[in-house]
């Protein structure tokens, strides 16, 4: 709907004033330009860090990201991998966080008057060009309202590409991790197979000499066949880890081998999902201040320059007439406003659940970790004196392979729950925006 004005005459001084202090303004912007482009090549969250300077502006959170320390020690088989994949990152958020920069660049002058061309046909032939200048007085806390809302726009891009190299982070390791668990596991069944080998040789010179049954051989052979199974099946697995891995790091990464163990304290920090929900939340409630401010009438100093002199005067305006309705939206706009807060409040719940729930199975595993390591070593003790009791006193050789193959069983077990854990950390890690240093994002 068009503005409603009601015009009233006006000292120029100003006006004028306003108007060399745009173009002063306008020329400054070469500058602003001048020094995206120094920080282009440099992590896109010291860019923040080096704008917040420029714009005389301070975010806490986006301190916070900088702030963020990895717990992916140097050096280690973890920080070759998310170095490789970091290094390859397409960084599409990076340029949302660019694009966002720099609409808050804009508005942050939003302040100032504005000055620019107006075209009219007056007759055929006839062009008549007049410069418009307006500055505004009083807006209901309009233009503070949307430097805020492009302010709340940086931090909330800023969040999300923390949350985006973390999770390429965490993708990353998650299936080297898988990788590494395959062929611990292809390793297992290796031992197994060269073992299982030796009972069927045993069991065949026991069948040839008329002291076993071919039963045993047939069910020591069908064990052979399902390792050879399992020895396969978690070689593909490996390789198609391997695969997909290298494709993210777009170089050879099969030489890395190893698990890192990593802190999965938080250290105070929140996780990454509760500041982004802090930051749309408080972009929301800047956004439904504009709206406010729509809804409200202001006041405008403006004119014009042109062919016919300088004509300029004091507005009274509003985007909207007002009428019985005004009241009901200002109030849905209120209503918006809470609903913002409280859905911050949620996510706050929601993600303590989720860290609770990750730290619950992270002690579970670890507790499932060492029962399983004693497993494994009774289970080789018991072995190792059925076969004694085989080798002296004639103990069935069945006995021996179950008891055999038991153990193999819970040192498999114990493979995956230690690969589970480091699943785990990373993921908690992740979480909390701590596997990339903010420095680097």
């Amino acid at each position: 709907m068009e503005n409603h004005r009601v015009w009233a005459k006006r000292s120029t001084t100003g006006i004028l004033l306003g108007a060399f202090a745009l173009s002063g303004c306008m020329f400054g912007g070469g500058q602003a330009a001048k020094d995206v482009e120094a920080t282009r090549n440099q992590p896109a969250l010291a860019q923040i860090d080096a704008a917040k300077e420029l714009n005389g502006q301070s975010s806490e959170l986006i301190t916070t990201l900088l702030n963020r320390s990895s717990v992916i020690p140097q050096g280690s088989s973890f920080a070759t991998v998310t170095n490789a994949v970091l290094a390859s990152n397409a960084r599409t958020a990076e340029s949302d966080l660019r694009a966002a920069r720099l609409r808050a660049q804009a508005k942050s002058t939003n302040w100032l008057p504005s000055i620019g061309p107006v075209v009219s046909l007056t007759s055929l032939g006839d062009i008549v060009a007049q410069l418009v200048i307006e500055q505004v007085l009083f807006d209901n806390g309009r233009a503070k309202a949307e430097r805020a809302f492009a302010a709340h726009d940086v931090e909330v891009a800023a969040v999300g590409l923390s949350q985006d190299t973390n999770a390429r982070a965490a993708t990353a390791l998650d299936l080297y991790i898988q990788a590494q668990r395959a062929r611990a596991e292809a390793e297992v069944a290796e031992k197994a197979r060269a073992r299982m080998s030796e009972f069927v040789h045993i069991i065949e010179r026991r069948v040839n000499g008329g002291v076993s049954n071919m039963a045993d051989l047939s069910v020591a052979r069908s064990k052979i066949q399902e390792l050879n199974a399992d020895h396969a099946r978690a070689r593909e697995a490996e390789a198609t880890s391997l695969a997909e891995l290298e494709a993210m790091a777009n170089l050879p990464l099969g030489t890395v081998s190893g698990l890192t163990s990593i802190n999965t304290g938080s250290q105070g920090l929140f996780p990454l999902n509760v500041l982004k929900a802090r930051a749309e939340g408080n972009r929301t409630v800047a956004q439904a201040r504009v709206s406010r401010a729509d809804l409200l009438p202001g006041v405008v100093a403006g004119g014009t320059l042109g062919d016919g002199g300088l004509d300029v005067g004091v507005q009274v305006s509003g985007d909207q007439l007002i009428n019985l309705g005004t009241g009901s939206a200002l109030e849905a706009i209120q209503a918006s406003q809470d609903s913002a807060r409280r859905g911050v409040v949620q996510a706050e719940e929601d993600n303590r659940r989720v860290v609770r729930r990750l730290e619950q199975k992270r002690i579970a595993l670890e507790r499932q970790q060492a029962e399983s390591a004693a497993l494994v070593a009774e289970a080789r003790r018991t072995y190792e004196l059925f076969f004694s009791q085989f080798q002296n006193s004639g103990r069935p050789i069945m006995d021996v392979v179950n008891i055999y193959e038991n153990a193999m069983r819970l040192e498999r077990d114990s493979v995956r729950l230690k690969y589970e854990l480091a699943q785990i950390q990373v993921e908690i890690a992740s979480l909390y925006g701590t596997l990339v240093s903010g420095g680097d994002v």
